[in-house]
């Protein structure tokens, strides 16, 4: 399998060790990959860069799932970052998780002149 710098892996180091991290860097032609280690049973190799071939490891799946309190936030993120696109992407999704909720909370409207959390101003 190719992995791709940025990937979530899961798997075992040259010392055995079970390991969680993400691709730092990865050598096709010799089958090793560079992990940057974010959970280990050994807890010293957290946050260290290790080579693991890519035979002992597997690609864990990317979450996509979010909840209300995730969506708003990264709103907030989007609005501070003035990306109007992921804004517009993020709003749709908390409507339709609101949506799926039973419809307790109102959807998002989007209105101009709109000050977030952040205290930052829609208007452009």
């Amino acid at each position: 399998m190719k992995y791709e710098v940025g990937d979530w892996v899961q798997g075992r180091s040259a010392e055995g060790e079970f390991i969680t991290g993400y691709l730092e860097a990865s050598d096709h032609t010799h089958g090793v990959a560079k992990v940057r280690v974010v959970q280990s049973d050994n807890e010293g190799s957290a946050g260290k860069l290790i080579a693991v071939r890519h035979s002992w490891l597997r690609e864990l799946p990317e979450y996509t799932e979010r909840s209300a309190v995730q969506l708003e936030s990264l709103i907030d993120i989007a609005l501070a970052a003035k990306d109007e696109a992921w804004f517009y992407e993020l709003t749709a999704d908390l409507n339709k998780v609101r949506g799926s909720s039973g419809g307790k909370e109102a959807a998002v409207r989007i209105a101009p002149g709109i000050v977030n959390r952040l205290g930052i101003y829609g208007n452009k």
